[in-house]
This record gives structure tokens, sequence and C-alpha cells, in this order.
């Protein structure tokens, strides 16, 4: 197979009409692969004073079967929130505490 990238660059608010692309229009599932659209820098602005309200998004179509991830990957350190340091010291943990100095 082969990957099916989409670049879109939109000059106004047009992301409530990008979304809908995406949600109704195409069959096929995609990722969103740019957290934020991308956006001229000073330099470009400079040279193109237009440039300043572009923004660039990027689309990946996902093979059939597989998930988007929505651009946000898996904490690996999920399974540690709630844990308190009261928690560990009941468990045992502060061995190496010396509490004779």
């Amino acid at each position: 197979g082969f990957s099916v990238q989409l670049c879109l660059y939109s000059f106004h608010v047009l992301l409530s009409f990008f979304q809908f692309l995406v949600l109704t229009l195409f069959c096929c599932s995609f990722q969103v692969l740019t957290k934020r659209p991308l956006i001229a820098d000073d330099e470009e602005i400079e040279a193109n004073s237009r440039s300043r309200s572009a923004k660039l998004r990027v689309l990946q179509r996902m093979e059939p079967g597989q998930e988007p991830s929505m651009g946000r990957k898996k904490n690996k350190y999920a399974h540690l929130r709630g844990k308190s340091k009261k928690s560990s010291k009941a468990s045992g943990d502060d061995e190496g505490t010396n509490d004779d100095a």
C-alpha cells in the first residue's frame, strides 16, 4: 500500500469546513498530522503580507481498521497518576533513609 496525505491551506476561518470535510465527505479515516496549523514566519510575512492569514494543515489517510490517534500520544506514565508519596512510604519504599542521624 501507499500513504495518502492531504495538505490544506486556509486563509480565513475554515476550520469548521475542514472538520466537515474530514468527518463527513471522506470514506476513509484521516489522522491530523499537524497538532496546530503551520503559519508563516516573520520573513515570509515581510516578503508577502497576505501570508499572515495563511494556515497549513496536513492529514494522512489511515488504513482500513486503523484508528486515528487524534494527534495525541498515549501517556506512558498515566498509571502513576493519583499515587502519592505517602502511599509509597506506607508500602516500605523508604528503606534507604536513615532516621538515626
